[in-house]
């Protein structure tokens, strides 16, 4: 993947996503950034969410 593409990470709580941006960081990714509080905090802030994954917005 181009080390400039933006990345957008989240996590149940934040914290694993976090330490993800760390490693990419490391890895000489730039552009990477981590949802502050993760999932819980999107949900508790009534942000839109879907339990059923979007498989074509999903990447491997």
């Amino acid at each position: 993947m181009d080390k400039q593409t933006t990345l957008l990470l989240i996590c149940h709580e934040g914290s694993r996503s976090a330490r993800a941006i760390d490693l990419l960081l490391e890895q000489g990714y730039e552009k990477v950034y981590s949802v502050e509080g993760g999932i819980i905090k999107w949900k508790a802030d009534d942000l839109p969410w879907s339990d059923e994954p979007d498989i074509e917005q999903m990447y491997f």
